[in-house]
Order: C-alpha cells, then sequence, then structure tokens
C-alpha cells in the first residue's frame, strides 16, 4: 500500500514537472510574440493619431489594430504578411524603421544643415547681419525725435500777450456760434 502511494505521489509530481515545463514554453513563446507583436506596432505609424506609432496612439482604433497585429503575430504570420494586411486595410502604412533599401530614411528637419566651416561661418554672419540692422534701425529712430523737436522749437514764439488775445478771439469766436464758453479760469 505504501509503495502504491509512492509510484502515485511521484506520477503526480512527474505530471506536474511536465506540466509547468509545457507552460513555461508556452509563456516564454508568448513573450516573444508579446515582443514582436510591440517592436511592430512601434514601428507603424498610426494613421488614427498623428506623429504617432501604433504603440504610442491613445486612440480606441488604435487599440483595436494592436490586438490585430498581436492575434496575428500569435497565429505565426511574418512581419511583411501583417504590414501588408495593414496597408490592405487602412491604407498606406508608414513604417519609422522598416524603409526600402533603394529609398533614403526620412529625417525631418527645417533646413538642410550644412557641414563643414560652412555650418559655423554662417549662423555669425547672420548674427552680425541682424546687429547691424538692428544698430542702424536704432540710430534712425534716435535721429528722427530729436529732428523733430528741433524743427517745432524754431518754428513758433508766442509771447503771453499774444497768446492771451488768440485765446479771447477763439472765446468770442465760440460764443457767436453759440457752443458756449470756456471754463472759469482758475
Amino acid at each position: 500500500m505504501k509503495k502504491q502511494w509512492t509510484i502515485r505521489a511521484l506520477a503526480m509530481a512527474l505530471a506536474l514537472c511536465a506540466f509547468s515545463a509545457g507552460d513555461a514554453a508556452a509563456q516564454a513563446t508568448n513573450l516573444d510574440n508579446a515582443r514582436r507583436a510591440r517592436q511592430l506596432t512601434g514601428d507603424i505609424m498610426s494613421p488614427f493619431c498623428r506623429n504617432r506609432t501604433l504603440a504610442e496612439c491613445p486612440s480606441p482604433s488604435a487599440e483595436a489594430q494592436r490586438q490585430r497585429v498581436h492575434a496575428w503575430v500569435d497565429a505565426g504570420l511574418t512581419d511583411d504578411e501583417i504590414k501588408a494586411r495593414l496597408e490592405r486595410e487602412l491604407g498606406e502604412v508608414l513604417s519609422r524603421n522598416f524603409q526600402d533599401p533603394g529609398r533614403p530614411a526620412f529625417k525631418p528637419t527645417l533646413a538642410p544643415i550644412p557641414e563643414g566651416p560652412v555650418s559655423w561661418v554662417l549662423p555669425i554672419m547672420l548674427l552680425s547681419f541682424g546687429v547691424v540692422v538692428l544698430g542702424a534701425v536704432l540710430v534712425r529712430l534716435q535721429r528722427k525725435p530729436a529732428a523733430a523737436q528741433a524743427a517745432n522749437s524754431s518754428d513758433v514764439h508766442v509771447s503771453a500777450k499774444e497768446l492771451r488775445a488768440i485765446e479771447d478771439e477763439l472765446e468770442a469766436e465760440l460764443e457767436a456760434r453759440g457752443i458756449g464758453g470756456r471754463p472759469p479760469r482758475a
């Protein structure tokens, strides 16, 4: 009887080890498939979110496409087959890392970056030109108010007596038109 229990215990232990070894192999396969699907969705630009990959896009439609890519990877499709299916269903799929061998990789920049001495001489020249233009504008702005002030100060010299006569004449004209006089002086 004791021998029978020992055999049963050994059979159970052996079955448990075999099950866990099979489960570990399945987990390793699932982990590899998940990594491959994540890499693939990280390489394909999302048609749902601008300037984001399928892996980065928070859109529910992108989540559905990620689930489909995971299912296709688990089914054993190759990366090219998955990309072809996505292109067929969604239109042109922009790929960040998978470029055609004959086509150079796209590198977004504002302008071509020069190389050699031009790369450091050109900015210095542009900066110098900007400083000269700014200086010329400031000098011109400083001269205009001084010239206008000189013209204004030399043109008109009115004495207090003449000013009083002009004001009295203006007041009489306003009263004649019925507009009213000026407020009382202090």
